[in-house]
Order: C-alpha cells, then sequence, then structure tokens
C-alpha cells in the first residue's frame, strides 16, 4: 500500500497493496545437541514481498519471506582434513500485524512457518554422522517469529529494523544435531507499490 500524506502514520496507508523488502545483518546459530565447536556469528540475507491489509490504523499483512546465508565450518574441524562452508535457504510464509506508534514509526510483529535448506554438506563437513556427504541438501520444516519495527523515510519507502528475529528447525536423520535454533537481527529497506 501506499502513504500519501506526510502527516499520516507509519503503517496507516490508503490503500491495500504490495510492499516488497530486502534487509540483511548477523545471525547467529545454535545446533541443539551438537558436541562439535560453537559457530561463529554468520551474515545473512533477507528478501519479502507482503500484501497488506488495513484495518484503520493497523496494518495486517500475509508476507511470504525468503532468507539465504553462508555458515562457515568452525576451524576446529580442519584436523578431518578439509575447510569449507555450508548453507542454509530459507522460504517462510505467514501473516505480520503492525501498529502506528506515531507519525512514522510502526511497531509490530512476525509469525511464520516454512522451509529450511541445508546445503553444501560435502565431504568430511562438521555436521554429518563421520562427515558423509549429503547428495541433496537436507530440508527440514521451519517455524520463524520475529518482532519488526519500520521508520518511514516517505511516501514509498521505509527503513525496516528487526531487532530480534528466532527461527526453529528440527533436524532429519544423519545429522549431529537434534535441531537447529537461530537468532537474527536485520536491517533493511521496504518499497510500498
Amino acid at each position: 500500500s501506499t502513504g500519501s500524506g506526510a502527516d499520516r502514520p507509519a503503517g496507516a496507508a490508503r490503500h491495500h497493496g504490495l510492499e516488497l523488502a530486502i534487509s540483511g545483518g548477523p545471525t547467529f546459530i545454535k545446533f541443539l545437541g551438537f558436541a562439535g565447536a560453537r559457530i561463529e556469528p554468520q551474515s545473512a540475507l533477507g528478501f519479502g514481498v507482503a500484501y497488506r491489509l488495513n484495518r484503520g490504523r493497523s496494518v495486517l499483512a500475509m508476507a511470504l519471506r525468503a532468507s539465504a546465508m553462508r555458515v562457515a565450518w568452525p576451524t576446529s574441524t580442519a584436523p578431518r582434513g578439509t575447510e569449507g562452508s555450508s548453507w542454509f535457504i530459507d522460504v517462510l510464509g505467514g501473516v505480520l500485524a503492525q501498529k502506528p506508534m506515531g507519525k512514522r514509526f510502526s511497531l509490530g510483529g512476525f509469525v511464520g512457518l516454512g522451509m529450511t535448506s541445508f546445503g553444501g554438506l560435502s565431504d568430511k563437513n562438521p555436521f554429518t554422522d563421520d562427515g558423509r556427504p549429503f547428495t541433496n541438501p537436507a530440508s527440514m520444516p521451519l517455524v520463524a517469529a520475529s518482532v519488526d519495527a519500520e521508520v518511514r523515510l516517505g511516501p514509498s519507502l521505509a527503513l525496516s529494523v528487526t531487532p530480534l528475529g528466532l527461527s526453529f528447525a528440527k533436524t532429519k536423520e544423519g545429522l549431529l544435531m537434534n535441531s537447529i535454533l537461530r537468532f537474527t537481527t536485520f536491517v533493511g529497506l521496504t518499497w510500498r507499490l
């Protein structure tokens, strides 16, 4: 949706409509049940599209989000004979709600369900039994939630901040962890069409 008045609250646009978003930031990964070395924070890049439905001053949106991140192998795995990296690709569908807190600022949250693919599990990787490679990425159900804030920069452009995003995936057989927990902080831009 598009806001047209300079004095309209953030998120209180006149019409329903689409918005596109791009964002990025650090992600902290916790492999639950994993006896290997701690994974350092990694960088992630996210994209999103949403259809906004205005309800008075509040906004409800049906959202589709995708993100990608590289996971560098812990340096302590070097004795296994190789160093490298794996990756995650997430696709989520969910609901985003926003409430204006002022003329240009809104606060809200996102809840979604989807899938994550854990790929790049090549020979001697530190995440599978005996470092055995996975021919195909390991795909797992994903649940995610986040707290989101938005500062409007113009009629169609906003600065978006996710101070805390959380995702959880139960792993599949063959991986050395029971589940995957990730904490993300994103900063990006949102365009309302």
